[in-house]
């Protein structure tokens, strides 16, 4: 989801190649940002992360069976690599992008990952399951000003979310406290701001908002919801959350109505069928709070939604 209203997804053709389509912020038909025709790349295997720069990232095979990190720059594809060749075991899951077209994504071996940003001259290292550090969870996300936002498993049996920059790593917070457990993926706006879901001591669950000091709460499951899953954060302070209310299903939601504030559900009706299931990531949400959202309907169509706000 753009800043400027349009989706970029991946797809796959109805000729067996995969490709990055987009919609433009008005609508119409979509077009190709990238497709493996006619290249390198045997099959795209990620979601893709569209910055303002017009780049494009993504995850993508080669014929030789080898996955990387490929970034798409005006109609030219660059595999990131660092100084000793190019990168590999990248994932799970997709990169993440900011404005400016810098790149945070996971790879390497499951027991041995790193987390990278790449700008358009350098890869660099922000943090390797070494040490304290176990492993990672979720996405990692870059906000505007280079700021990483990640989350991690450490040794100790902890859960953590740390923000990285300029080789200075911040402790978000971790399960030595209040929380008991930490969401899988924490997301942050273009402007710096944090926000992730906790399950705490008291058995609650709540999303909360970190903005350089203590995390506050935005919203708790005592307010109507039996779990949260996720949240998502625009630049007007506006949230989008993952939750289940109270002997109801799975859906988004944007304030604690469970009615009013709904964005979509599982079982609701959409375009003449019922959801069956739907995805977003931290990605999916712009600065201006629009909403991406992939649907699978009940009757088999696959969908891409965009929700406004209001």
């Amino acid at each position: 989801m753009g800043n400027d209203g349009r989706v970029h997804f991946q797809a796959t053709l109805a000729n067996g190649d995969s490709a990055i389509g987009v919609i433009e912020a008005n609508g119409g038909p979509p077009t190709l940002a990238v497709e493996t025709q006619g290249s390198k790349l045997r099959a795209i295997v990620s979601h893709p992360a569209a910055s303002e720069d017009g780049s494009v990232s993504f995850y993508a095979e080669e014929a030789s069976g080898d996955r990387g990190a490929y970034v798409a720059r005006h109609g030219v594809l660059e595999r990131l690599a660092e100084n000793d060749g190019p990168i590999r075991d990248v994932g799970p899951l997709g990169p993440t992008a900011n404005a400016r077209g810098l790149v945070a994504f996971r790879a390497g071996p499951q027991d041995r990952q790193s987390l990278f940003v790449a700008s358009a001259r350098t890869v660099a290292r922000i943090a390797d399951a070494q040490g304290e550090i176990a492993g990672f969870q979720g996405l990692p996300v870059v906000s505007d000003d280079g700021t990483v936002v990640y989350r991690a498993d450490l040794r100790s049996g902890h859960d953590a979310i740390y923000a990285s920059r300029a080789g200075v790593r911040r402790l978000v917070a971790d399960t030595r406290g209040q929380y008991r457990s930490l969401g899988r993926f924490p997301s942050a706006n273009r402007i710096g701001q944090i926000v992730f879901c906790a399950d705490l001591d008291d058995g609650s669950s709540a999303v909360f908002l970190d903005e350089g000091g203590e995390p506050v709460p935005l919203l708790r499951s005592t307010s109507g919801f039996e779990s949260i899953r996720g949240a998502l954060l625009d630049c007007t302070g506006r949230v989008a959350f993952f939750a289940t209310p109270q002997s109801g299903r799975l859906a988004i939601f944007t304030g604690p109505h469970s009615i009013d504030d709904k964005v979509l559900g599982l079982g609701d009706s959409l375009f003449g069928s019922v959801v069956a299931d739907f995805a977003a990531n931290p990605v999916s949400m712009n600065a201006a709070g629009q909403l991406a959202i992939r649907v699978l309907l009940a009757d088999g169509r696959h969908l891409i939604v965009r929700a406004d706000p209001d």
